[in-house]
């Protein structure tokens, strides 16, 4: 039953994947400041399991934490702070009267879902490519304006992840971010044309 060649023994191996890489994911990402390194490393494990490579999942994960480390920062900081005054207008139009707060009202959603847009391209092309930090900005910018379908998707699946795991609350701690990582990063391989025609393979021989 548990041979290595079982489909069952393959079907558990797949399990304790994900459920290491989200343990790692998490651990990692307790210091705060180390969340954006520690997301870019979740990525760096799932796009070599999407060439069908077999990596020691806490080895690659803690390569890809150091050799993205800064990269990864310095895009969390940015991120943080356009949040920071994009959460800050928002809350300054939501309280203003009149007219003016049903024009600007609109137009502060379109430049947040645009914003969510970019960040959403942002962590797979770290891992994609070897991108200046410029470059990364500029591809996820021109990727969002040319394909916003596919981070609507990638909003949509992780809505759906958040209230399923709101009633299943053990989710999280098991794989529910390595889960989503690894939809994201699929979706986003479709976006920028380089997924592979093979379907991804967390384990040989499946």
């Amino acid at each position: 039953m548990f041979k290595p060649d079982s489909k069952l023994y393959r079907i558990m191996e797949f399990i304790g994947n994900f459920c290491l890489l989200n343990i790692l994911w998490i651990i990692c990402s307790l210091p705060l400041i180390t969340i954006f390194a520690s997301t870019t490393a979740m990525y760096g494990v799932i796009r070599d399991w999407s060439k069908n490579d077999d990596p020691a999942i806490i080895k690659t994960f803690f390569l890809n934490f150091k050799k993205y480390f800064m990269k990864s920062l310095i895009i969390g900081i940015l991120q943080s702070l356009i949040m920071i005054i994009l959460v800050s207008d928002f809350l300054f139009v939501w309280n203003l009267d009149g007219t003016l707060k049903y024009i600007l009202f609109p137009l502060f959603i379109i430049i947040g879902l645009f914003f969510l847009f970019i960040s959403s391209y942002l962590y797979p092309l770290v891992v994609d490519d070897d991108r200046s930090l410029k470059q990364l900005i500029k591809q996820s910018v021109y990727l969002a304006v040319t394909r916003p379908a596919y981070p609507t998707m990638v909003l949509l699946f992780a809505s759906i992840a958040v209230l399923i795991c709101t009633y299943i609350h053990v989710l999280p701690i098991l794989f529910a971010f390595s889960i989503t990582g690894l939809i994201h990063y699929q979706i986003i391989q479709r976006a920028i044309g380089k997924r592979d025609n093979t379907s991804i393979r967390v384990w040989k021989g499946v």
